[in-house]
């Protein structure tokens, strides 16, 4: 390769070779990555920067013959980042497709047959812009791609596809060679996932299947409601109550009917003992009315809680209490 208007970029004297490897071996390039691999204009490359340049290139070539890709790929992007030319464009396209980094190796490729071109250069530029079209070419057949389907989901739900955590644009993707991890998720529906291998120029389909996401029963997380249990402690203090009071009416009825004719005529010392009979008879038949209020209370909230009134609706259509007084009788009637 050779710079405008200077030497060969390369070196021939062993002293400055030897000087680049032991620069390269103390770790003077550091961490150079693609994405700072800014093109300077090489214009304004200095001779001290194309001179070091051309010490990572020598370097860099040595480490590829000796398939040393990484070491390689590093001394070729510090002599890109210095110059900025189509050779050492092409040169790190070689590396990294050397690593088996193909889809990068092409992208450095493209970039590098599209550095402009520059007034009086020498055939070594157009050389090399050529050669890494026809790099950028050969590596379009080998770069793997991944075309993905996803089953489940409704027609328009909005579907987040991703290979290595990296969101494509579309149900497909370019990728290097090797494994994988396709990914999908969308709302409503469990997200999936696959670990895939694929080899160089293949096209490989993967199918991820996305079933709907179980919906959580109210049932079993919100418990039974307080009415339940206000209603039913209601309703058996009601009912307990009317019981007792009812109870005691009817002892007290039986015998003021054993001191009363056969006409129903009562001595007038029996008056206490009917008024008391009355009053009881009047609290049992609020109690059990109470009770039964209470009770329908309690099924109320069981049928709030189910949603469904048409399970829990009484088979009577509700509840029907009727109060009894009447001399010689106390009680209730109920229908439930």
């Amino acid at each position: 390769m050779a710079s405008e208007g200077g030497p060969p970029l390369s070196l021939r004297k062993p002293a400055a070779r030897y000087f680049f490897a032991i620069a390269w071996g103390l770790g003077v390039v550091i961490g150079l990555s693609e994405a700072a691999m800014a093109q300077p204009a090489p214009d304004q490359a200095s001779e001290a920067d194309k001179e070091k340049a051309r010490g990572f290139m020598d370097v860099g070539v040595e480490r590829e013959e000796a398939k040393d890709y990484a070491a390689a790929l590093k001394a070729f992007q510090a002599a890109h980042a210095l110059v900025g030319l189509p050779m050492t464009g092409y040169a790190v396209a070689r590396a990294q497709a050397g690593l088996g980094l193909l889809v990068e190796a092409k992208e450095s490729a493209m970039r590098a047959k599209s550095i402009p071109v520059r007034p009086n250069e020498t055939p070594a530029y157009a050389k090399a812009r050529s050669e890494a079209a026809a790099l950028a070419e050969k590596l379009d057949a080998r770069i793997p791609l991944i075309k993905v389907k996803v089953s489940g989901p409704s027609a328009g739900a909005e579907i987040a596809i991703a290979i290595d955590g990296k969101a494509l644009s579309s149900a497909e993707g370019r990728v290097n060679p090797g494994k994988h991890v396709v990914s999908a998720e969308a709302a409503g529906y469990e997200p999936a996932s696959a670990e895939v291998d694929v080899a160089e120029g293949q096209t490989l389909p993967v199918t991820l299947s996305m079933p709907p996401m179980p919906v959580a029963s109210n049932s079993k997380s919100a418990g039974l409601s307080p009415l339940v249990f206000v209603g039913f402690g209601l309703g058996a203090a009601g009912i307990i109550t009317g019981a007792v009071t009812g109870a005691l009416s009817l002892g007290k009825t039986s015998s003021i009917r054993d001191q009363c004719d056969e006409n129903g005529f009562c001595p007038s010392t029996t008056a206490g003992d009917i008024s008391s009979a009355t009053t009881l008879a009047n609290v049992s038949n609020i109690s059990f009315a109470v009770g039964a209020a209470g009770a329908a209370l309690g099924v109320v909230g069981i049928f709030v809680l189910s949603g469904s009134s048409e399970e829990k609706k009484p088979a009577s259509g509700g509840v029907r209490v009727m109060p009894a007084v009447g001399l010689g009788s106390a009680g209730v009637v109920g229908v439930f």
